[in-house]
């Protein structure tokens, strides 16, 4: 029997994108809804897997995208020292959708939220806790059991971007285990039991933006890997909120893993079971994004997907989702 995996990545805004190629993958085969044996989502798309599990129509989420979350985003603090955004909106709009439901309660339907937490210091002589990734899951035999965290914790933690929102928890946002959750969902899978020859996987993304350094890193310290070397000879966009620091180091370790190793390893394991849904921007969209020429353009570009692309996501819906 084949067990599908659908895997949504973070990219806050830019997760739009991601709701409308849904939407068209369930109007080519409506069992990507129905017969999809795990949703996984990092930090925007734990948002998406979070509305669908709550019986949310794919519709209300890309209006969410388009009304509340634009409307969010364009009201941030300007104080660098503080998160930009508060998160009362987002943990309410979650308490509504799943009240204290756990993630045991998601009997017919497997799910992962990632996360990081952060640790903690030694209280009282004890130990310290080390910073560890939170795979929030109820796929059996995860190394670490987290069925009875609470649906709406798990999602709130893998969406607190650091500086953008408010830890949540002791968790920051799922892109720092990776933006991409597909390798994390295909690990779980195969560790429950599953046979790997079985597995097929259509990852949706949030859009591939280029980063490249064209400056000679040879003599860069410390200094150049966080800030530049000043001669803006590099496309690594500032990455945190009310800060412009161009963060080259910061940029390797979230973009270029999500962008590029996971699509690749996720690739090498499924083979021809495998296919990532994923537009190339040919210009940089952070994802608070609101203004509406970005929103529209994030919208415009779920059509920049290759028809080859398409075409290798039909072959898996009608091979594996018909089963």
């Amino acid at each position: 029997m084949a067990y599908t995996i659908v895997s949504f990545c973070g990219g806050g805004v830019r997760g739009l994108m991601s709701a409308i190629i849904l939407d068209r993958l369930s109007r080519i085969n409506g069992n990507i809804l129905t017969k999809t044996s795990l949703l996984a989502g990092t930090s925007t798309g734990a948002g998406i897997v979070s509305g669908l599990v709550g019986g949310q129509k794919v519709k209300d989420i890309i209006d969410t995208f388009y009304y509340e979350a634009a409307e969010f985003y364009s009201k941030p603090n300007d104080d660098a020292s503080a998160p930009a955004y508060p998160n009362d909106s987002f943990v309410a709009a979650q308490k509504k959708l799943h009240g204290t439901k756990p993630i045991s309660s998601l009997t017919h339907q497997q799910v992962l939220f990632t996360a990081f937490n952060v640790g903690s210091a030694p209280v009282d002589g004890g130990s310290a806790t080390a910073w560890y990734p939170q795979l929030f899951t109820n796929v059996p035999k995860a190394p670490i059991p987290t069925e009875s965290t609470l649906i709406v914790d798990a999602v709130v933690a893998s969406g607190s971007m650091p500086g953008m929102l408010p830890s949540y928890n002791g968790n920051v946002d799922g892109a720092f285990v990776n933006h991409d959750p597909t390798l994390a969902a295909i690990a779980l899978a195969v560790n429950s039991g599953v046979d790997i020859n079985e597995i097929a996987a259509i990852c949706i993304g949030t859009g591939f933006m280029e980063n490249w350094i064209g400056s000679d890193t040879a003599q860069w310290g410390a200094s150049q890997w966080l800030n530049g070397d000043g001669t803006g000879n590099y496309k690594t966009p500032a990455l945190l909120v009310n800060e412009s620091c161009v963060c080259p180091i910061l940029n390797i370790s979230l973009n270029g893993t999500s962008s590029n190793l996971i699509p690749m390893l996720s690739k090498m394991l499924l083979s021809g079971r495998y296919v990532n849904l994923n537009p190339t921007l040919d210009q940089y969209v952070p994802e608070n994004a609101h203004l509406a020429e970005q929103i529209l353009y994030l919208a415009s570009q779920a059509d920049a997907i290759p028809q080859r692309d398409w075409d290798a996501a039909k072959h898996l819906l009608k091979t594996y989702w018909e089963r």
